[in-house]
Parts: structure tokens; sequence; C-alpha cells
């Protein structure tokens, strides 16, 4: 039967004619635990009435035997760690038939275990009956599989399934506690288990502790993953062709210069990249010239919104593919087929384009014919094949702004002679393979 007892002060009757009542109530042990020698484990009790600093002692009762375990301890902490078995002189031994008594210090109030609870010795001994075999040491289980827990054990008790962190310190989930006792004659052991993606937020490595008859293990690490699957996706771009002119004239006596820029009218869905050289002399001994000279640039954009704002997934791969589709190339009025690409760069833009001067850095130089660079080779005969992967990867972690790929040719120097230098590309789009999860 659970003694209660109330202590009643009496503060001040005559004045305010109020009465106070305390009370303390053991909550643990409280009957029926089976505690390990040398484990550490929380005594409990409930404390109401009491003021922060008043004190109560524990004591480990057995038969009619009362011994100290701590003295001096705030009523009001609720709570005392226990290394058990340890007294203030000496050390309990294992058996059953003990209780623990909290009572108030100075005071007669106090109570209990409403039951008896056992200390046991040697855990190593109870920890030897049980084995975890699956999963196995590197297993590697994906979220929405279903695959077995296995061990094994002869205890006749409830079983408990947790999954732990990679090194078993941290607790991530329950798996499973059973209502009722679950025993196989032969201590061979199964749960079936599908595993829920609610914390899979990255690849992981894990444990699984199975509890039973206060003999816990844990299984050899293993790999927890989520459903993948790899999508290529294909974007298109937005693209900006821009101009810049120079038209210089000297006569006699008059000179003038002339510079301009602007958008370059192109077909849709092209990009016009290099440069056009015109130069022409007449008068005495060539003294009237009129030359004019015109830079062209291409802006590419993608559009990648869709893969940024995704909740998980990594980029694997990503390739920008341009076609060349006409281009021609002349020295002075001698026309050459040497060139298939007037494109001799490509930049990443470091700000929206705002002219000619809008800072940018270069990414790769593009060889004019079957050549290669780390970043860049012909693919086919006129297709070049751009490897975007590192920085398309900034963009869709946010790390670098996306403004754009500018493409710029080989002279923009405005030399004074007849070359020029033109492409057109055709058939532009950004290729990522993109590994996922599966819906």
């Amino acid at each position: 039967m659970k003694r209660v007892f109330f202590l009643i002060i009496i503060l001040g009757f005559i004045l305010c004619g109020k009465v106070y009542a305390a009370s303390l109530n053991v909550l643990s042990p409280n009957g029926g635990e089976e505690w390990m020698l040398g484990t550490s484990q929380d005594i409990r009790w409930d404390a109401s009435g009491f003021s922060q600093n008043e004190q109560l002692t524990v004591y480990l009762n057995k038969d009619s035997q009362r011994k100290i375990i701590a003295q001096n301890i705030p009523i009001t902490q609720g709570v005392l760690n226990w290394k058990v078995g340890e007294l203030l002189i000496g050390t309990a031994e294992r058996g059953e038939g003990y209780k623990v008594e909290v009572e108030a210090e100075g005071m007669s109030i106090k109570d209990d275990s409403d039951l008896p609870f056992t200390i046991l010795w040697k855990p190593v001994v109870f920890k030897l009956r049980l084995t975890v075999s699956s999963p196995k040491e590197g297993d590697k289980w994906k979220e929405g599989e279903t695959q077995f827990i296995k061990w094994q054990s002869k205890a006749k008790k409830p079983y408990r399934i947790e999954l732990y962190s990679h090194d078993g310190s941290k607790k991530v989930k329950d798996i499973y506690k059973p209502p009722v006792v679950l025993y196989d004659p032969d201590g061979n052991y199964s749960y079936s288990w599908t595993i829920p993606s609610d914390f899979v937020e990255t690849p992981g490595n894990y444990t699984i502790k199975v509890t039973m008859a206060g003999s816990s293990a844990l299984s050899p690490m293993f790999h927890i993953s989520k459903r993948t699957k790899t999508s290529v996706y294909k974007f298109e771009p937005k693209i900006s062709n821009y101009a810049r002119t120079k038209h210089r004239t000297r006569k006699i006596p008059p000179k003038f210069d002339e510079m301009g820029t602007g958008v370059s009218p192109v077909p849709e869905g092209k990009m016009r990249v290099g440069f056009d050289n015109t130069f022409k002399q007449s008068g005495l001994f060539g003294a009237n010239k009129e030359y004019v000279g015109k830079n062209y640039r291409g802006v590419l954009f993608f559009d990648i919104s869709p893969l940024v704002e995704k909740k998980w997934g990594m980029l694997l791969k990503a390739t920008i593919y341009v076609n060349i589709a006409d281009t021609k190339w002349a020295v002075g009025t001698v026309a050459s087929n040497e060139w298939l690409s007037c494109a001799a760069g490509y930049y990443e833009m470091k700000a929206p384009w705002s002219g000619f001067a809008t800072p940018a850095e270069l990414l790769s130089n593009i060889p004019r014919n079957q050549g290669t660079t780390s970043l860049v080779k012909y693919d086919g005969v006129r297709s070049i094949a751009i490897n975007a992967t590192s920085i398309v990867r900034d963009w869709i972690k946010g790390t670098r702004q996306n403004h754009g790929l500018m493409f710029v040719g080989p002279d923009e120097s405005f030399q004074e002679n007849n070359d020029h230098c033109i492409s057109l590309f055709d058939n532009i789009f950004l290729s990522i393979e993109f590994l996922e999860q599966e819906n």
C-alpha cells in the first residue's frame, strides 16, 4: 500500500488562517524493474508543497535494513542519477526485494517504491544471449524497401527495435515496440520492416539496436539511402545577339570616327559570333580611307529553376551542345575553310548584360576546328560539346549567380583590313543528368 505522509505547516494561522500541505511520491523504481549492478539509472520522485531550499535523503531498503544512497538532494529536483548498487557507505549486493525510499530532511514526509525491484549481476551474461544477424556489415538498404531484421535470443520477454546512428551513440527513431510477449522456441527472431522516408534526408550509415530481457545488442553498420533514379533534363536557352560597330573615315581635310552598339538581328533560334572588317581606300595615294568594323557576341541564358526548386537531388553531369550552322572566314579577299567555329571562347557573365563592357570571366577557349580543351570538344563534325557541370552545379546550389554565358569571337581589335570570321550556331541546348528521388 502506498504510504503518503502529510506535514501540516501552520504559518501565521492567527494572522491569515491558511494551512499548507506537502507530499512525496516515488515514481521509479516502483516495482518490477531489473537493474544491472553498476549501470546508470534514474531514481525519480514527485514532490509538491516544498520550497527550493528544502532537501531530502534517498535510501535503499531491503528487509529491515535501511541504507543511505545520497543526502542533501534538493527536493524539487525530482530525479537522481544512480550508479546501481552504490551507497554512501559500501555497495549493495545483487538480489530481489529492494525498494527506494525518499524522505524530506527534518520532516516526517516520505515515500517508498510500491513494489520491490531487483538488482542483477554481470550484465555481460545477458548480452551474450542476444545477437543481431541482419542487417550485416555494409548492407545497402533503400527507403520504401521491405527488409528483415533478424536476431537470436533465448529470452522470453517482449523485444524492442530501434534505429541508431552509425556509431550507436544517438537514437534516430523507434522501429517496433510490441505490446505483448512474443517467444520463438528456437530463439530465431525476424521482424519485417518497410523503411520509411521521413527520416532519410540524405544517404547515411546506421545501426539497429534490439533490446530484450534487459539486454541490448547492436547490428553492424549498414547504409540506408533514398530510392533514386537518374533523369535527363533538356533546357533550351534564351538567345541574345549583340553587335558593336566602328566606323572610321579619313578624308582630306575632315576626319571622323563613330562607334555604336546594339542588338544584332539574327534568325530566331540562332546565335552569331565573330567579327567583320571592311576597309576601302581611294584618291591620290589612297589618301581617302573608310573603315567599317563589326564585332558580334552571343549570350545564352538557361532557366534551370525547376531543378533549383527540387527538395532533394544531385547533379551528375551538365553539357551544353552548340551546332555550327554556318561559318564564313576570309583573310583579306581570300576565303578559307580552315575555321569551323568563329567563337573563340565562352565566358561566365558576372552581371546582367549592359553592353560590351559587361564584366565576365573566361571559362574556356573554344578550338577553331577539331581540337579539344579540358571543357570543350567537338562532338561530331560540326557540333561542339561544352562541359558545364561545375558552373551549373553552383547555379543550383546558389553559390554563383546565373547571369548567362557569353560567346566571343577571336578578334575584336577593329583592324583596318578586310578579314572576317562569322559563325552562326543553332540547335543549342543544355542537357543535365540529375539524380533524384523516385516518386
